[in-house]
């Protein structure tokens, strides 16, 4: 994937379970691409759902993955708990200050709202959406579902 990538590939994103750190430094050190790793709910349940123990298992991943995404909806439109995802972000922001930081769960323009504490304090967190973003599971993104989550989310962020 990084060959057919080419020099225009800026970002890599593993949505895998913890996967081996000495793997990654292999594949990706001395590339200069962003590598995420996405924090699911398998692999925030393997650190015993606890922020702590999650930002520790983030130091075999140092000089390898920049950026994190802590999606505990796997794609399928479930709602985050902010108040973890709140925990989650200050664990990792104090043991990892230059990690990249984002969340995903079941946003879209009328769900936005449950995280504006979490922009407010993290206002560089990235955010994601998919699953409440399209008509049925199956379907490709809904347009106009898309274009009101990008305005909720211009204006949450402005």
């Amino acid at each position: 994937m990084i060959r057919l990538g080419g020099p225009d590939l800026d970002a890599f994103q593993l949505n895998m379970v913890w996967p081996d750190p000495n793997m990654l430094k292999r594949t990706f050190t001395d590339r200069p691409i962003r590598v995420i790793l996405q924090i699911g709910v398998n692999a925030y349940r393997k650190v015993g759902s606890n922020p702590d123990q999650l930002a520790q298992q983030l130091d075999a991943y140092k000089g390898v993955v920049t950026n994190i995404l802590f999606d505990p909806s796997g794609g399928l439109g479930r709602s985050i708990d902010p108040t973890t995802a709140f925990a989650v972000l200050h664990a990792i922001r104090a043991r990892h200050p230059t990690l990249g930081l984002g969340i995903a769960g079941g946003f879209c323009a009328e769900t936005l709202h449950t995280i504006k504490p979490i922009t407010q304090q993290f206002p560089q967190v990235s955010i994601d959406a998919e699953g409440r973003i399209r008509k049925h599971p199956d379907a490709i993104l809904d347009p106009e579902k898309t274009a009101a989550y990008i305005r909720v989310a211009a204006e949450q962020f402005r």
